[in-house]
């Protein structure tokens, strides 16, 4: 990832879209995150170039386990990856776009949205 990496995520329970700025920030809402559950598993994970060779889409089904309560987490995500060469000529990730079904978060966790993006710092 670069340094000025941007997460955004446009779907979610809030009127505002959830954005993360920056390498550490990046990585550190990924790592609350994975904590979250128990067990990541993604049954299908799809790969798509665009055409200008700079971006990659994603389509993963994800079927994951809720480490609190042990409730089946099963989503879809789309995602889309931008990539930047750096000066040492290596391909860095400058931007991930997510979009995941909110509800789903919310149903699987027993809690609301607002209470899940607390519990994950947001």
């Amino acid at each position: 990832m670069t340094d000025e990496v941007r997460l955004a995520q446009p779907l979610t329970l809030t009127p505002q879209p959830a954005t993360y700025v920056g390498r550490a920030t990046v990585e550190g809402y990924i790592g609350q995150v994975m904590a979250a559950f128990s067990t990541i598993f993604y049954s299908t994970i799809q790969l798509t170039e665009a055409k200008d060779g700079r971006s990659v889409f994603s389509q993963m089904v994800g079927n994951f386990v809720v480490a609190a309560n042990g409730n089946p987490y099963d989503n879809i995500y789309v995602m889309r990856l931008d990539f930047q060469r750096a000066a040492d000529g290596t391909c860095k990730v400058a931007g991930i776009t997510e979009y995941f079904n909110p509800v789903i978060v919310a149903c699987s966790l027993n809690a609301t949205f607002a209470e899940f993006c607390d519990s994950i710092g947001r």
